[in-house]
């Protein structure tokens, strides 16, 4: 039998024969918070934590997805500061990427 793995970007569950050119979609950049105009991006650790919340949200199963702290919420509530991936302007931390390519 073959055996799902879990996509290192994205966090979805695939098989290794699957070589869709455009299976996996992430962004490059980073999730930084917006200060007029200014995007001031976050440090190595805290993007540690946005990567493992985006990986948890392409998981299937919602109960193996943790409850953590991501930046721009608090309390399950939208903070007031504005935030945006530095390589396309979106502001949504679990938006589809804006680059695509097969999973890894």
């Amino acid at each position: 039998s073959v055996r799902v793995k879990t996509c290192r970007r994205c966090g979805v569950g695939f098989l290794p024969s699957d070589t869709t050119p455009d299976a996996c979609r992430w962004h490059r950049g980073q999730f930084c918070r917006l200060d007029d105009g200014v995007l001031e991006c976050l440090a190595p650790g805290d993007m540690r934590a946005v990567q493992q919340a985006i990986r948890a949200n392409g998981r299937k199963k919602k109960s193996r997805q943790p409850n953590m702290v991501v930046p721009g919420y608090s309390q399950g509530q939208r903070s007031e500061q504005s935030w945006a991936w530095s390589c396309c302007g979106e502001p949504s931390m679990t938006a589809p990427g804006c680059s695509s390519g097969p999973h890894s």
